[in-house]
């Protein structure tokens, strides 16, 4: 049989996916020839995989030979194939994306793991078509496994990116927040559910095909339709989640606090200082209730500037919202006690934003005002 038509058998159904997939992207489609990368990297991925399944294949069964089939099996399918083969098309998709400028929104992870996923699985079932036609030189036979695998391997690979994708997007969501937890949380997320979902699709074909059980084919057939059910919910989902990156927010205005910038490290930019606001940066936020790093209305003169030598108060004291003079200008808080030096916080989740309708400062991380109810997020 040809091999130009083998190879056109293999990849429609991968190229049908992709396409589709870039079509459901609702926010700035990405770039093709990024998209392209990834695919290629996908495609190279099938080689440690291959490696390290082989490696894996004697391990398991110097390790787990001696136990019941069914048992053997599920643990093959998931330790010696799946947590490979999902690994390196994850890594197909991170290394090319992750910090790339192009990734600002939280669907474009569905579009690089699937794009990834189907560079992989292109290659593996244009290998098996291959081998088939090597064996038997039956083109029926060629284009009968290239139909099935169109309609079930193909679909597998693209189901299993399609979840990891979408808890890779909201890793990188997490993350342009500074959220480093949440990062890892849905990274860890992602790729178990892409490994169980594999291991057990191979796992009701393993031993299917080694005991003949009808009952593991049936299983496998509910799987299938339950599991693509469950991705086109998934896509849907996505769409409507979809949201942008803060890599370079458009309300950093607003921020309040000399830290109060997380993107920094991501080259970001400071924070800017703000006419009319005046943060007291001396001043304790153990020791006063009313400075937890936000805007103190009672304070109206910075830590530098003097009071007016007409005052009754001696000129050279700094002026105490309290009425309290301080000798030589010692910073105080708002009970006229000495002050110790702020401790800047690490955590941007500790700073403060300062709403635009109402003026009503709010945690960083809130999604809307406790004031007004506006959103802080879409300024």
């Amino acid at each position: 049989m040809n091999i130009f038509f083998i190879i056109l058998i293999a990849i429609l159904p991968a190229i049908a996916l992709m396409i589709y997939i870039y079509l459901q992207d609702n926010h700035e489609r990405e770039p093709i020839g990024l998209l392209m990368a990834v695919f290629g990297l996908g495609i190279l991925s099938c080689l440690p995989s291959a490696l390290f399944e082989w490696i894996a294949t004697y391990v398991l069964d110097a390790t787990f030979g001696g136990l019941n089939v069914y048992v053997y099996y599920f643990i093959y399918a998931i330790f010696g194939v799946a947590i490979f083969e999902e690994y390196f098309k994850y890594l197909a998709a991170r290394l090319l994306t992750w910090r790339n400028r192009h990734f600002n929104y939280k669907f474009d992870g569905i579009v690089y793991c699937l794009f990834g996923s189907m560079g992989f699985a292109a290659t593996e079932n244009i290998l098996y078509l291959m081998t088939e036609n090597w064996l038997t030189g039956n083109q029926s036979d060629v284009i009968k496994l290239g139909i099935q695998r169109g309609l079930l391997a193909i679909p597998l690979h693209a189901m299993c990116a399609i979840f990891m994708g979408y808890y890779y997007g909201n890793a990188k969501y997490a993350k342009s927040y500074g959220n480093k937890s949440g990062c890892r949380t849905n990274l860890l997320i992602g790729f178990t559910i892409a490994v169980l979902l594999h291991g057990f699709y191979d796992a009701c074909l393993f031993i299917h095909e080694a005991t003949g059980d009808d009952n593991m084919y049936y299983l496998f057939l509910v799987f299938v339709v339950i599991a693509d059910i469950f991705t086109f919910i998934r896509i849907h989902l996505a769409k409507k989640q979809n949201q942008e990156m803060y890599i370079e927010p458009k309300y950093k205005g607003y921020w309040i606090g000399p830290q109060a910038n997380p993107y920094q490290p991501f080259g970001g930019q400071q924070a800017p200082s703000y006419g009319g606001y005046n943060y007291d940066s001396t001043v304790n936020p153990q020791a006063s209730p009313y400075m937890q790093g936000q805007y103190n209305p009672e304070v109206q003169y910075s830590q530098q500037s003097q009071f007016s030598s007409q005052s009754q108060y001696a000129p050279q004291g700094q002026y105490n919202p309290q009425g309290q003079y301080t000798p030589q200008g010692q910073s105080v808080d708002i009970y006229g006690r000495p002050a110790a030096p702020i401790i800047a916080p690490n955590n941007f989740r500790n700073q403060m934003v300062r709403c635009p309708n109402c003026g009503a400062t709010n945690r960083f991380n809130a999604f809307f005002c406790s004031g007004c109810g506006s959103s802080l997020h879409k300024l």
